[in-house]
Order: C-alpha cells, then sequence, then structure tokens
C-alpha cells in the first residue's frame, strides 16, 4: 500500500517559502531514511505538495510569487514529489462559470504544471506528476454539502482548462483525484460519522471513471466500519490531521500521568511537569484556541486537555514545553514504564512490547500510539498487519 506524505504549503505566505524550503527538503530526506530503515519499499512512498491559492497572489508581486512558488515546486519534483494538489482552484466555487471568467486563476498553475511537464521530460525515467483538484473548499467543513455530480465534472473541465492553458492538453488523464466533501466531521466535543447513502451518487461517477478517484477530508476519529464503506464508495485519500496530533497528545498525557504516579518521591527524579508547562503555555496565548475552544474557563481547560480539535501541536516548540519533553524522555529512559502502567495507559503497545516489536521507550511508544491512529485507514487501503509489525 503506497503511503502519501502531504507537504501542506497552502497556508504559509509566499515570502517564507524559501526560507523554510530546506526544511521540507529535509522531510523528504528523512521520510525516505526511515523508509529504509524500517525495509519499508521506497518506491512505494508518494509525496504530495498543496500548492497555494492563486487568490493569495493577487499582488503587484504576484508574478515574483508565482516564478517563487514554481521554482520551489520544482525542486521538490526533483527531490521524489509525484502528487501536486491544485488547492484553490475550485475554492473560487465551482458553479457553471466558464473558462473565461476563471482564466486569471487558471494562469498561475498552468505555468507551473508546463513547469513540472518541462523538468519531467528533462529526467528519462522518472514517474510523471500527477494532480488532484478540491471541490467546494471555501467554506468551513460544517457549512459544506456533499457535491453534486455536475460540481465531480465541472472540476474534471476546470482541470482540462488548466491543461490547455499550459499548452498540454494530452496530460488530461493524469488526474489522479477530486477531493470532496464526504458528508463527515467533526468540533472539539463530537463526531460526524460517514454515512454511505449521502454519497451513493458520487460511487456512481467514480464508477464510470476508473482513472479517477475521490478523497475525503475531515475523515478524522470516524469508525472502521465507516472508512469501509468510504473505501467502498470510491474514496482512496484520506485526509488526517487533528486525529495524529490527538494520538500524540494523548501518549504524551499518559506517559506523564505514569511518571508522575510511578517516579515522585524516587531520588534523584526531577518530575517533567509536562501536562502542566502544556496548559501555561497555551494560557499565556490564546490566539490559537479562543475561538475553537466555546463555553466558560472551566470547560476550555477540559477542551486544552481533551479536544478532538487539537492545539498543543503549536506550542510544542516553547522552550519550557520543550524542556519539559526532554525531561519526561530522560526519566523513562533511566527508568522505564513499568508493564503494568503501560497494560492500562498503553493497551495496544502493551502487547507489542512483550513480543519484542516496540521498544519501551518514550519514542517507541508514542510513534506506535500515532501509528494506531490511522490503522484503520491504512486497512481500508488494503494494508493488513503482520505479527511483527
Amino acid at each position: 500500500m503506497p503511503l502519501v506524505i502531504a507537504i501542506n504549503l497552502t497556508h504559509t505566505q509566499v515570502a517564507d517559502i524559501v526560507e523554510t524550503r530546506e526544511t521540507f527538503l529535509q522531510i523528504l530526506r528523512t521520510a525516505f531514511a526511515d523508509a529504509q530503515a524500517a525495509a519499508y519499499p521506497t518506491n512505494q512512498l508518494i509525496f504530495q505538495v498543496e500548492v497555494p491559492n492563486p487568490i493569495q497572489w493577487a499582488t503587484s508581486a504576484a508574478e515574483q510569487a508565482v516564478d517563487t512558488v514554481q521554482n520551489i515546486y520544482v525542486d521538490l519534483f526533483k527531490q521524489g514529489v509525484r502528487v501536486f494538489r491544485l488547492d484553490g482552484i475550485l475554492s473560487l466555487e465551482v458553479s457553471a462559470t466558464g473558462k473565461t471568467e476563471q482564466e486569471s486563476a487558471l494562469q498561475p498553475l498552468a505555468r507551473i504544471m508546463r513547469a513540472l511537464e518541462h523538468t519531467h521530460q528533462r529526467q528519462p525515467g522518472s514517474l510523471p506528476p500527477v494532480y488532484r483538484l478540491r471541490v467546494g473548499a471555501s467554506q468551513p467543513v460544517s457549512a459544506q454539502a456533499v457535491p453534486s455530480i455536475g460540481q465531480l465534472e465541472q472540476a474534471q473541465r476546470v482541470f482540462e482548462w488548466i491543461t490547455e492553458a499550459a499548452g498540454i492538453p494530452e496530460i488530461s488523464s493524469r488526474l489522479l483525484s477530486v477531493d470532496v466533501h464526504a458528508g463527515t466531521g467533526y468540533s472539539s466535543q463530537q463526531v460526524k460519522v460517514f454515512t454511505p447513502r449521502k454519497t451513493a451518487h458520487l460511487a456512481q461517477w467514480v464508477a464510470q471513471h476508473p482513472n479517477i478517484a475521490l478523497g475525503g477530508g475531515a475523515v478524522d476519529f470516524q469508525l472502521p466500519s465507516a472508512v469501509q464503506a468510504m473505501r467502498a464508495d470510491g474514496f482512496r485519500f484520506f485526509q488526517l490531521s487533528d486525529a495524529l496530533y490527538v494520538a500524540r497528545r494523548e501518549a504524551l498525557v499518559a506517559l506523564s500521568i505514569i511518571e508522575n504516579t510511578t517516579m515522585i518521591g524516587r531520588p534523584g527524579v526531577f518530575l517533567s511537569n509536562w501536562i502542566g508547562e502544556i496548559d501555561k503555555a497555551m494560557q499565556q496565548d490564546s490566539t490559537p484556541w479562543k475561538d475553537i475552544y466555546p463555553g466558560n474557563g472551566f470547560d476550555q481547560l477540559l477542551q486544552r486537555k481533551f479536544s478532538l480539535i487539537d492545539r498543543t501541536h503549536r506550542f510544542m516548540n516553547e522552550d519550557d514545553v520543550r524542556n519539559a519533553r526532554q525531561r519526561l524522555f530522560k526519566n523513562f529512559e533511566e527508568y522505564p514504564a513499568p508493564l503494568m502502567a503501560l497494560h492500562q495507559f498503553f493497551p495496544h503497545q502493551f502487547d507489542q512490547v512483550i513480543m519484542g516489536s516496540v521498544r519501551n521507550t518514550p519514542q517507541g511508544l508514542i510513534e506506535t500510539y500515532i501509528a494506531a491512529a490511522f490503522e484503520k485507514y491504512c486497512q481500508a487501503c488494503g494494508w493488513k498487519r503482520k505479527p511483527h509489525d
């Protein structure tokens, strides 16, 4: 089963892209190195990059911005990125808008597409770039509706327009998927579960277009049966974000509780107080979460610790939080978590630790905890756990 690693530049200011170029290249190098170390076939790694919304380029420096973005994407293509999501082109509202009316939005993407295709032609034997489009991205998830067949067909037409604007209409078959709202979603405390009957018409369209898959956003925290139903309806891309952040937070909280209950009073051990440090950092800067976590002060306290919309990841690199995490890891490296504590707080990892497939270290426990959060999505795509996984 291929693993798609997405590099999201849609929320990056164009002026910052050059400065963060090395970060993205390092992501690619690290992913290849980790795959080789785990004996995962590197030819099954697929890297995706999301193109910033063309509307954001409507400035006096638009030409320069497009050149900058184009150069970065060509660079990433040379390093192994193969999937490019043309983000934003359909956030103009997919309707009956004609090609002429969308011309200004098509041109920047056409320029990037031309540059990528030219680079591909100059690299004999390289895999060609493929593309994804998104429908209905201009509205919040809560306000979106499952798209109609007409919207999917319009997305296909828009992609053809881009290839024509790029002067390479012959690659119009390279539309890999159309990303849609699948009727799913979640808030701080609730999950909207996938309902197959709402997407039955999408399944019919996919059956008539076997070379184009569907991608679903906001599918975090779905039931395994719902994920399998999405797969049956033609969904092949499952976009996760908060579920993985929440998993990391839960693992860190669990480790902190184990630390507090098994190491308190142990001579020479200084407790990390990671839970206290992350909450203190969040209270000092409420901007990332104040509009997301409703209610009074107590309600917000609970949501900072347990919300399905995670914001702790925004504070992980704060000095006090990072130091607390390092202290937490150091304590467990010296005094590994007792198996009986793992059985209560990390039951899935408990089995793996006693089998010897996972090391009883903070890194090993956190990584496998996060992996368990998206295992059901992997299984829906055909991956089956092996005894040593």
